[in-house]
């Protein structure tokens, strides 16, 4: 694996740098004679392709060794396939469903629920791997935030000065972020449960994850339950690009280090840039005054970088269009926060599609998620 990760760096850094004087061909074209043939257009457009798929298979995240025990994994993996298949409960579940009917729950264990969202949502939802993560037992947590700082008056001397209250401030407030459910439907016939050469564990599973992944992420972006990073900006933390429904014709690239240095720190000094696929296609052709492009590719364990920050790519972010908030720069751990309610629940049907020859199986599970603290992100939205 370590060595496929390699090739793909290797293979990453040259077509980077292929990209790089391609776009510099471009460039010098259209000084040249006022546009670029459509030769070196379709070639810049065909590596910038290409520079998509290697970065895809790059940030495939890894399972982490720290959250999972794969003896605890393998062993749940066995027994969630046992009971797909013919609706035999394991030693330890089998008293808490002895009373129900046919149609019976199973509790997936905390370590498959971990795996599942590792390797699936958090690939195909990135906001999962920045964002601040927690669990609850409960429908709603409350989380505290800051909202001001702290006033200090300094004492003229240590014994006359009279300490008041007038410097009395409340920084701390709190947000309460309510958990919703989340579900997922998938009918396999009987005839597939019947045959031993198929994955039955592993096709559930993907099926499941691939429909919550996509709908948590979509939700996390743009949402009213749970609440998007974009449902409401705040408006004191939003830079423009100053044109109508796009970036600025004249140095867009200007705009970037807007955004990046009207983030304070310390939350610029964790930043991540979140942006939508087609933005950073824009964003690699981008270069400073003396002709430094503003992304640049990483080499090892170093990461890909827009202005030296990392960044990740979220389908669902807006692209430019009139009044889109095309990028945000953030301290994410501190700008968002997902709640995870406590266990997902797989129950079997065998009774509503019994006349179809088909076993319906309903995954569940509850997620809240909330923007945090305003000044930790800062976005950069179009013109209307």
């Amino acid at each position: 694996m370590a060595e496929d990760l390699k090739v793909l760096q290797d293979e990453f850094a040259k077509t980077a740098d292929v990209f790089k004087k391609a776009v510099d061909l471009h460039d010098a074209e259209i000084k040249k004679a006022g546009e670029a043939s459509q030769e070196i257009k379709s070639k810049v457009d065909a590596l910038n392709a290409r520079l998509d798929t290697f970065e895809t298979k790059m940030n495939r995240p890894p399972m982490a060794p720290s959250e999972t025990k794969a003896e605890v994994v393998t062993k749940e993996k066995s027994n969630i396939e046992a009971w797909l298949r013919k609706g035999i409960y394991p030693e330890s579940q089998k008293a808490t469903f002895a009373s129900t009917t046919t149609i019976g729950g199973y509790t997936v264990v905390q370590q498959y629920i971990k795996e599942l969202i590792i390797t699936t949502l958090t690939e195909m939802n990135p906001i999962r791997a920045f964002a601040r993560s927690m669990t609850t037992s409960t429908n709603s947590v409350r989380v505290p935030t800051r909202v001001a700082l702290t006033s200090i008056t300094l004492a003229a001397d240590e014994v006359t000065t009279l300490r008041t209250a007038t410097n009395a401030a409340t920084p701390f407030s709190y947000k309460d972020i309510t958990v919703y459910e989340y579900y997922a439907i998938v009918d396999i016939s009987r005839d597939l449960l019947e045959d031993s050469e198929f994955d039955l564990e592993q096709e559930v599973r993907n099926d499941i994850a691939e429909q919550l992944a996509y709908q948590e992420g979509k939700d996390f972006v743009s949402g009213t339950t749970p609440v998007g990073i974009l449902k409401a900006p705040p408006g004191g933390n939003v830079t423009a690009t100053g044109t109508s429904a796009n970036w600025p014709t004249t140095n867009p690239a200007d705009k970037l280090w807007d955004v990046y240095f009207a983030l304070k720190e310390p939350y610029a000094s964790n930043g991540v840039w979140a942006l939508n696929r087609a933005t950073l296609g824009t964003i690699r052709k981008f270069k400073n005054s003396d002709g430094v492009y503003l992304w640049s590719p990483g080499l090892g364990t170093v990461p890909n970088s827009i202005c030296g920050a990392p960044y990740f790519l979220c389908k669902d972010w807006d692209v430019a269009g009139a009044s889109k908030y095309i990028v945000a720069f953030a301290d994410w751990k501190k700008a968002y926060c997902i709640v995870d309610r406590v266990g997902m629940q797989i129950t079997r049907d065998d009774l509503t599609k019994a006349d179809y020859n088909t076993v319906r199986y309903i995954a569940r599970y509850r997620v809240g998620g909330s923007p945090l603290v305003a000044e930790a992100i800062q976005f950069l939205q179009c013109g209307a």
